[in-house]
């Protein structure tokens, strides 16, 4: 289903992963609160590359309980009655075997008697509510603060036009790339960041400002020969200075 990630949400899931041999023999079935946290972060990126921006995922309710089972209140609450008279009865027998036994010397070297819990293997079930919220489309697409190029050649590095899906990956995508070609062109602290404003329609007008600052050139290299542990080696000193605008 591709108008909804829920469907994919599952095999998001890296570090929490449903039970089965291959998800136990890689310890992928264990119920680890800290890894979880780091799946959950890629669920709303996965969520946010499909349009949802204002996707709400709420923590997850932990249920512990014997597998296959499915919850349901009232048995569970005569369950516990049950299992709380089973428990008395078995008291009261233990009891009376105990007073017998107090009754009866022990064999010369026999061990104590000792009783055995049965163990009940119980599983976690996870239980994870997400309010999705509208899907947004792309609107108009601006650049503000460019002034060594068009806007045009800097809205080409996002893999986005007016109408398609609002993909939260692809901006990010595209900001590293206008990062990437002002690094190239000396201007090494420029930055570039995203604004989104929400309009009726599920629409929503992406903004991109950008501080170009000023390209960096060269103005000297120097190596200076360094005496460490015995050896030489060069080390390049490089200053740099604006240029000029």
């Amino acid at each position: 289903m591709r108008s909804s990630p829920t469907t994919s949400s599952r095999s998001t899931l890296k570090q929490t992963r449903e039970s089965n041999l291959y998800n136990h023999i890689g310890g992928k079935d264990l119920w680890r609160p800290a890894l979880y946290d780091q799946d959950v972060q890629k669920i709303f990126e996965l969520y946010k590359s499909r349009g949802y921006l204002d996707v709400e995922i709420k923590p997850p309710v932990v249920d512990v309980r014997e597998p296959g089972k499915p919850v349901d209140e009232e048995k569970e609450r005569k369950k516990a009655e049950k299992e709380k008279l089973e428990d008395q009865k078995r008291a009261e027998k233990e009891a009376e075997a105990e007073a017998k036994r107090k009754k009866r010397p022990p064999r010369p070297g026999a061990p104590p008697p000792t009783v055995k819990e049965a163990k009940v293997r119980r599983w976690v079930y996870l239980t994870v509510k997400v309010k999705e919220g509208p899907q947004y489309k792309t609107g108009t697409m601006t650049v503000k603060g460019a002034r060594s190029s068009p806007s045009r050649r800097y809205l080409s590095r996002f893999p986005l036009l007016p109408g398609m899906i609002l993909n939260d990956s692809a901006l990010q995508y595209g900001i590293e790339r206008l990062k990437a070609d002002y690094g190239a062109r000396g201007y090494i602290y420029a930055t570039a960041t995203r604004s989104v404003v929400r309009r009726e329609g599920n629409v929503a007008d992406v903004t991109i400002e950008i501080n170009e600052d000023k390209a960096y050139n060269v103005a000297q290299i120097e190596f200076q020969e360094t005496p460490s542990r015995g050896t030489w080696f060069c080390a390049a000193r490089c200053a740099s200075t604006r240029a000029s605008s």
